[in-house]
């Protein structure tokens, strides 16, 4: 009788282990087939147009993206500004806020494959090869956790949620910091379940949301979509017996004296890994500026509050950078540490 008592609780007690003592021999092939099912990959076509309506730094605007299995096309109009990026095998580029078309490389490269590379997989599903990606599940086996390196980019953690299949969030590398972006609101558009709210949070600077307000799958896109970007018109005047530049050196820092909007000559930091004109916040009312905008920067292991301005113009020694759109981070503590006055 003890011996049947005994089989009798075994039995009972394998019998109530958790679901998730099951769903752990899942493997990621069989995740991402039932991730496919789940947002009717098969009926995505190869391309698609996104139109979204965005917050990111505190600032109102519109993302329209054109995005195939290969090529991507990104338009951003906000209040103030705008820009483009253009990721294709033979050209990538972007256009920024002053119209400055460059070439994109490096590490910056990376941010942005990494980034389209999650707008195709919220938009077409996850590709096949993810079935080889590593992958674990959560603390609570609520959800599995996908580790994908797409190519040319940087790895994506994707939390698949263990009962619906669709995607919780997902977590990849940004400047500085993890970029994670949750998603919800699952709507059927053209047969496909693609998400219309996400929640955009990166350490140390101000959560931001988007919002779909359209999504149209096409079989192709035009090669027009693609076309190489165009320039917007010159904001530079060069002198033709413009002068040399005269500079200090600061702590090692080369400081030029710049002109802002007509105002007296003011010390300026080059700083070779900057990707944008700084003015120093507490000259802003000297310089005739005015803010919009707020967000926040990191680096050197401190995070501090930084604003926009528009209408900026700089001048130098035969030389003029004309309505420059400009980032305003208060320099104090930089004036002090080289003893220098900065614009």
């Amino acid at each position: 009788m003890k011996a049947r008592n005994s089989i009798l609780i075994f039995l009972l007690s394998f019998a109530a282990l958790p679901s998730h003592a099951q769903q752990s021999t899942v493997n990621a092939s069989q995740v991402v087939d039932r991730w496919r099912a789940a947002v009717h990959s098969d009926k995505a076509s190869n391309s698609a147009v996104i139109t979204t309506v965005s917050t990111e730094d505190g600032i109102p605007g519109t993302v329209q993206d054109w995005i195939s299995n290969t090529d991507f096309r990104r338009e951003v109009q906000r209040n103030v500004d705008e820009s483009q990026l253009l990721l294709t095998k033979q050209r990538k580029e972007r256009r920024d806020w002053n119209g400055w078309v460059r070439k994109v490389e490096g590490q910056e490269l990376e941010r942005f494959a990494t980034g389209v590379d999650e707008e195709r997989v919220i938009s077409f599903g996850p590709p096949r090869e993810m079935g080889s990606a590593d992958m674990s599940q959560s603390d609570d086996h609520s959800a599995y956790l996908l580790r994908y390196k797409p190519e040319g980019g940087w790895t994506t953690t994707w939390y698949i949620d263990a009962k619906t299949f669709l995607p919780l969030k997902s977590v990849r590398p940004g400047d500085d910091s993890e970029i994670t972006t949750s998603y919800s609101d699952w709507r059927n558009a053209n047969g496909v379940m693609t998400p219309y709210h996400a929640v955009v949070t990166e350490t140390e600077i101000p959560d931001y949301h988007w919002d779909r307000r359209s999504v149209e799958y096409k079989s192709t896109l035009s090669k027009d979509t693609f076309a190489p970007l165009v320039p917007g018109p010159s904001d530079t005047t060069l002198a033709p017996n413009a002068p040399p530049i005269p500079f200090t050196m600061e702590a090692n820092h080369i400081v030029f004296n710049v002109s802002v909007n007509g105002r007296p000559p003011i010390g300026f930091i080059l700083d070779t890994g900057a990707d944008q004109n700084v003015i120093n916040s507490t000259r802003l009312e000297e310089f005739g500026l005015k803010t919009y905008a707020k967000t926040m920067t990191s680096g050197g292991g401190n995070s501090a509050e930084y604003t926009y301005a528009a209408g900026a113009t700089f001048t130098l020694p035969g030389v003029e950078l004309h309505n420059q759109h400009v980032s305003v981070i208060d320099q104090t503590g930089l004036e002090r540490a080289l003893g220098v006055k900065f614009g």
